[in-house]
């Protein structure tokens, strides 16, 4: 296993916290798929994605603490690290947290929380152009899913 610099171990808190808004996220579509039903569309295959990216976010956190833990009582680290590795999953965590981001606005905007589109009429027409980015949310999630699952498995070896 490879062992990251301490300056590489910041992501996981990032990793952490991706976690929770990601499974946070699950809930709200869920909940979200009675009411978005009546308009013409579900979020049900996009639960499902960022329920299963939950997961592996799970997954690569336990790993990375694990990592932490060995980097940590050892103090050496190999003076030849690659830390491409390291740099790509940061980038990874980071695009995957703004694309969680999104999705969460658009969670918003069904509930009706977010303030500055005003009204009902204003609301679904909001929600009638998120329909086309809905599928491609969903796509772009589960191609994060599996660039962190690759990701994990590359820590692994």
């Amino acid at each position: 296993m490879v062992v990251p610099d301490f300056a590489t171990l910041d992501t996981v808190p990032s990793v952490l916290a991706l976690s929770k808004a990601t499974w946070k996220l699950g809930i709200a579509l869920a909940a979200l798929d009675e009411n978005i039903e009546t308009i013409g569309f579900t979020v049900n295959d996009l639960t499902g994605e960022v329920k299963s990216l939950g997961n592996v976010c799970d997954q690569l956190y336990s790993l990375l603490e694990e990592v932490t833990a060995k980097s940590e009582a050892s103090f050496i680290l190999p003076p030849d690290l690659d830390n491409r590795l390291w740099n790509c999953l940061a980038t990874q965590v980071d695009e995957t947290s703004h694309a969680i981001q999104e999705l969460e606005l658009f969670v918003k905007i069904v509930r009706g929380e977010e303030t500055r589109f005003i009204g009902q009429a204003q609301r679904l027409k909001k929600l009638d152009k998120s329909k086309n980015r809905l599928a491609s949310s969903r796509t772009r999630i589960g191609r994060h899913t599996e660039s962190l699952r690759v990701t994990t498995h590359l820590i692994n070896t």
